[in-house]
């Protein structure tokens, strides 16, 4: 019992170091549940289980109840949409997204055979249906207003250097997950920001990060045409005036994943070198008991220009 408590504190101090503030600004913190469904293949609408979906077929979630948990309109309450695209089933298979409220969790299933993208839209009330995959692809059938001018930035204190988006990663099973967060300014298709992380490592079940990416570490887009050399400013534009936020995951066959809490704030801050070794320095007494499992509370990192992923 003494080595699960000081293990324990170990992990609860070494973490306080990665602190965020308290002015964060919330997206969505997935307490409102949503399955996957399609009145025109068979599904299971508890479990968000589409059985044996074709390739290239689409898919639309149920449309959740208005709410101050997710990023909303100038009334502060917004939903969420739920999309997902099969790639591929060649098995055939099933294909599972669904929010779990009781868990704070994005959850997504692909069974053997199946690859899928899926996608997560904050646009207002606005609940839109793609025609077709290229519609799918581009968001082009989103509603580009729907945020009335979201401010991303100001809340937090920071500048578009030091503030940026936290999404929690909560597992993956599979090395090759992509997560792609695009956010629209107001009234706009063609002028954006995004930011893409491709081939994630696999994250052991029961592992939590969390994924940082900065926001003038984004790529921009000004109509249409991709920005070389952007500057702050006009990162500042759009987070503080954003129509939309669109969140998609894709990766390989089989992938199972699981997200949560979606957030602009301070970035998380890593001590520097001197300052860990100071820190488990004095520590040591606590580590001879848990020194082994403390190799498992060092933050693993994974660097991408200006992301990070942090494991907690």
């Amino acid at each position: 019992m003494a080595y699960k408590i000081y293990k324990q504190f170990i992990l609860t101090v070494f973490l306080g170091l990665f602190s965020v503030s308290s002015w964060a600004v919330l997206i969505d913190d997935f307490s409102v549940s949503q399955n996957i469904i399609d009145y025109a293949f068979p599904f299971d609408g508890f479990s968000g289980t589409l059985l044996s979906p074709p390739a290239g077929s689409l898919h639309q979630g149920t449309q959740t109840s208005s709410s101050s948990t997710i990023i909303g309109a100038a009334n502060g309450n917004g939903q969420r949409d739920m999309y997902a695209k099969v790639i591929q089933n060649t098995n055939p298979s099933n294909l599972t997204s669904q929010v779990l409220g009781s868990l704070n969790k994005w959850t997504i299933s692909n069974n053997d055979g199946v690859q899928s993208s899926n996608k997560l839209v904050w646009d207002g009330t606005a609940s839109n249906t793609p025609a077709n995959t290229t519609e799918f692809d581009s968001n082009s059938f989103i509603d580009f207003s729907g945020l009335s001018s979201s401010d991303l930035l100001t809340g937090t204190g920071g500048t578009v250097a030091t503030a940026g988006m936290l999404l929690k990663v909560f597992t993956q099973d599979l090395t090759g997950m992509s997560i792609t967060l695009t956010i629209y300014q107001q009234g706009s298709s063609s002028d954006y920001i995004f930011a893409n992380l491709a081939n994630i490592p696999a994250l052991d079940f029961g592992t939590a990060s969390i994924l940082q990416l900065a926001f003038n570490g984004f790529t921009l887009v000004q109509g249409g045409v991709t920005q070389g050399s952007p500057v702050d400013a006009d990162f500042e534009a759009i987070v503080t005036d954003v129509g939309a936020i669109v969140l998609e995951i894709a990766g390989p066959v089989a992938l199972d994943a699981s997200l949560g809490l979606l957030e602009s704030d301070i970035l998380i801050q890593l001590p520097e070198p001197s300052v860990l070794l100071l820190f488990l320095f004095g520590l040591s007494p606590l580590i001879t008991f848990a020194r082994y499992k403390l190799l498992y509370a060092v933050p693993m990192i994974i660097r991408n220009s200006n992301m990070m992923l942090v494991a907690v």
